[in-house]
């Protein structure tokens, strides 16, 4: 696995406008500049930056999820090349167990993925990559989490008050 190619007709767009078209998909080529603008586009009403994931507050059992597709001190994802298959472990070999574990327990088996990535000039963006569901069958603490897309597009919602 490695990471997807960058695509250079990315548009930065808005949660407004997305929040209007009703969905967003992969086929839009849209990115945003904040996780919390990417929030707000499922219903958070988020000011600031947001961890590496938060729960869906209007869909159950479903998270949006900011991974970063490059080995870091935490974790080493990994996106296939055709965006369809993540292998989420992380690169600590001792701390496997006990984040496998922690995964499983918390029961958010669905995420739309919205990784991290540098544009040209080195400012961070955040682009849709689809909404994966964990395979439990295949993941392992040994192989680690593995996420396969079902989905290119994902329903918005206005932010709740």
């Amino acid at each position: 696995m490695s990471n997807p190619k960058e695509n250079p007709k990315l548009t930065e767009t808005t949660p407004e406008q997305m929040i209007a078209k009703g969905l967003i998909s992969i086929a839009d080529n849209v990115t945003f500049k904040y996780s919390h603008l990417v929030a707000n586009i499922f219903g958070h009403n988020y000011q600031g930056n947001q961890k590496g994931e938060i729960k869906h507050p209007m869909e159950a059992g479903k998270s949006i999820w900011f991974p970063k597709f490059y080995t870091n001190a935490k974790m080493n994802n990994q996106i296939s090349e055709d965006g369809t298959e993540i292998l989420e472990i992380d690169s600590v070999p001792e701390k496997r167990h006990p984040y496998f574990d922690k995964v499983m327990k918390q029961g958010l088996f669905t995420r739309l993925v919205f990784p991290q990535f540098k544009d040209p000039s080195g400012g961070n963006h955040y682009r849709f990559m689809g909404e994966f569901k964990l395979d439990v069958e295949a993941s392992s603490v040994e192989k680690g989490l593995i996420w396969r897309r079902i989905s290119t597009s994902a329903k918005t919602y206005p932010p709740q008050k």
